[in-house]
């Protein structure tokens, strides 16, 4: 498994700290440990254990921002880790909460060999979501001018549901769709795949533990043409453990 390095990570701890203005509502900081590091239902660690940290701070007036931090492991010999940096706006229309958000996906170690693209890539979203009692459903659009690898144009749309069944204990189900307008710079054709997960996730503050299937419709081969790997789209269990860090400073 490969690892960001602790120095980074203690310096976007401090960035993000400093950049906090003050009297800013709360800071928020949580760190996971998974089995397996899964984006829209492909594994971007190799089917590895990953450590991640996940970093929110309220700037007022509904925005956000924050940065996330995990290992990757793409079998390309030099990128080991992601940073994702977002701006987030919450509001809300009648009942239904949304938010609109810019992230940028970052590979600061990716080392650009002859004939590749860039990894990194920028992507605007909008989530929206409303609750009955127990009950709530959310929905997810993204789209991207230019997405990862070269592969152009990107939208992606997804849904869910999830059902409170105890004050501790939510389930939900969620499933998704990903476009790109291509496979890579040399492969002109559009590429489109579904995924989907189900899971529980279990709260007892500070400690958080998700346990959820994840599945694509990629086959082995279509995996390995569109996404680098045949191993990556399968499907697999994940079991995640997360520990808020901002408990510590109560």
């Amino acid at each position: 498994m490969q690892r960001a390095p602790f120095p980074f990570l203690a310096g976007l701890v401090l960035a993000v700290a400093m950049a906090t203005p003050a009297g800013a509502g709360w800071l928020a900081a949580t760190a996971t440990v998974a089995t397996d590091y899964r984006f829209r239902g492909v594994s971007q660690s190799d089917g590895h254990p990953v450590a991640q940290l996940t970093l929110e701070a309220d700037l007022g007036g509904d925005l956000a921002a924050g940065a996330f931090v995990s290992p990757v492991d793409f079998d390309d010999g030099s990128t080991s880790f992601e940073t994702d940096l977002y701006l987030m706006k919450g509001f809300s229309i009648g009942r239904t909460d949304l938010s609109l958000a810019a992230i940028y996906y970052a590979y600061p170690d990716h080392r650009l060999r002859a004939g590749e693209s860039r990894y990194s890539a920028a992507e605007i979203t909008l989530d929206a979501s409303r609750s009955w009692g127990p009950a709530t459903a959310h929905a997810s659009l993204a789209w991207s001018p230019a997405y990862t690898s070269g592969k152009g144009e990107e939208l992606y749309a997804s849904a869910g549901l999830s059902l409170r069944l105890a004050r501790e204990v939510v389930a939900d189900a969620n499933a998704g769709y990903q476009w790109t307008a291509r496979i890579d710079r040399f492969t002109p054709a559009s590429s489109g795949y579904e995924h989907w997960d189900a899971g529980l996730r279990a709260d007892w503050n500070p400690f958080a533990a998700d346990l959820r299937i994840f599945g694509t419709s990629l086959s082995g081969p279509a995996c390995a043409a569109t996404q680098g790997d045949a191993r990556w789209c399968g499907t697999t269990v994940v079991l995640s453990v997360s520990y808020d860090l901002a408990s510590l400073a109560r």
